[in-house]
């Protein structure tokens, strides 16, 4: 089944690639919907929309020329601006770093997955920027406690990645459902407003959810797959030395400074 998944996956077309299909797939079926004359009722105040068609002349004005008024009015996206700007920020300055390591850095053997899915969670705050730390640093603990580096590259790769946009703190991504549901909800009820934290306790739950999930798929499959393969053995006898995870007297006091700040600031704001 996973050799499966595997070549399968790997024939999918690049995600640029996935984005152009659909989008000439919508310009089609707005032409065809067009042709047979379907149309709704709105439910904001139930008048007669038709579908029209992107291949007329006003469809390729809209296609084109509203391109930067619709990308300037994208609803979430002064609140993505803002949230990047912070976690550039954050990750620039290795306040981001400096967690995730403290996070893991005594963590005992037998609850490493656990501890490494749960902490990926975590890390979506810093977007994309999650692959690049969390895969290596993961790979690091796992080779301290004895295990494979390739089974924690499976965890960490699947908790980013395949768990995106789930994490039990608000980030990037909470901004873009927000704007687009508020948008959404416009065309029934102009005055209605969904927030950034509007989906938190469901994301919360499905953290835990997910990094138990990962977890027992990572020690019931991944890890006796790994074992199979006779990697394990090699991977450990690569590296002659570990790494130094602990955090540096700066970054203690920094990683202190920043949680006071944000402590501070939540205070600040009025409720």
């Amino acid at each position: 089944m996973l050799d499966f998944v595997d070549r399968a996956g790997n024939k999918l077309p690049h995600p640029f690639w996935l984005f152009v299909i659909l989008s000439v797939l919508l310009v089609v079926v707005s032409a065809l919907l067009a042709g047979f004359g379907v149309s709704v009722l709105s439910p904001a105040d139930g008048k007669v929309v038709e579908v029209k068609s992107l291949i007329s002349d006003a469809g390729v004005e809209v296609m084109l020329g509203d391109l930067i008024e619709n990308f300037v009015n994208f609803p979430p996206l002064g609140l993505i601006v803002v949230v990047m700007l912070g976690v550039a920020v954050a990750d620039g300055t290795g306040l981001l770093p400096a967690l995730m390591r403290a996070a893991l850095l005594r963590v005992p053997g037998r609850l490493v997955t656990f501890a490494l899915a749960l902490t990926c969670m975590f890390a979506h705050v810093a977007g994309d920027a999650a692959f690049v730390v969390m895969i290596p640093l993961g790979m690091i603990v796992f080779r301290a406690v004895g295990r494979s580096p390739i089974i924690d590259a499976v965890v960490a790769y699947v908790a980013v990645g395949g768990a995106s946009s789930i994490s039990p703190v608000i980030e990037g991504s909470d901004a873009i459902f927000a704007g687009l549901t508020t948008s959404a909800a416009h065309t029934i009820d102009p005055g209605y407003t969904v927030t950034p934290v509007a989906n938190w306790y469901f994301s919360a739950a499905s953290s835990l959810l997910l990094a138990i999930t990962i977890t027992l798929v990572t020690e019931t499959i991944v890890a006796r797959r790994v074992t199979a393969m006779n990697a394990a053995e090699a991977e450990l006898t690569d590296v002659e030395e570990l790494p130094d995870m602990s955090l540096s007297a700066a970054e203690r006091k920094g990683v202190r400074r920043a949680v006071i700040a944000g402590v501070l600031y939540v205070l600040a704001v009025p409720r």
